[in-house]
């Protein structure tokens, strides 16, 4: 399959906002560890060629880079948009069980914007 070709979930533009987000590729994996959906996600980006899992780490590849820019995830400049945050924010509300989780308790995202 071309990864060029595949429409992205919701849920899987945000695990992948989530490892470009991630300090390290260690947190990266942690961060997409957990419930089924969310390790579902992870699993088919990988598959997909999108990131890379080794040794419990979490790195994107070359497509899912391209794929930050495809999905408005990241600018050009590599900074995170209004919808990466967004998608971020929706993983991140899975992981900890809620709907929503303001921006502003996310260190890293506040030192990108």
């Amino acid at each position: 399959m071309n990864p060029a070709t595949v429409i992205l979930t919701n849920f899987q533009k945000g695990v992948l906002a989530v490892v470009a987000t991630a300090p390290t590729p260690k947190l990266a994996f942690d961060q997409t560890v957990g419930s089924i959906n969310l390790m579902s996600a992870r699993n088919t980006l990988e598959r997909l060629g999108f990131i890379s899992i080794e040794f419990g780490e979490a790195k994107l590849t070359n497509v899912g880079n391209d794929a930050l820019v495809n999905y408005n995830l990241v600018d050009d400049a590599g900074q995170v948009t209004e919808d990466g945050t967004k998608f971020v924010e929706l993983v991140t509300a899975q992981i900890k069980g809620t709907t929503t989780v303001p921006t502003e308790s996310f260190d890293l995202l506040k030192s990108l914007t």
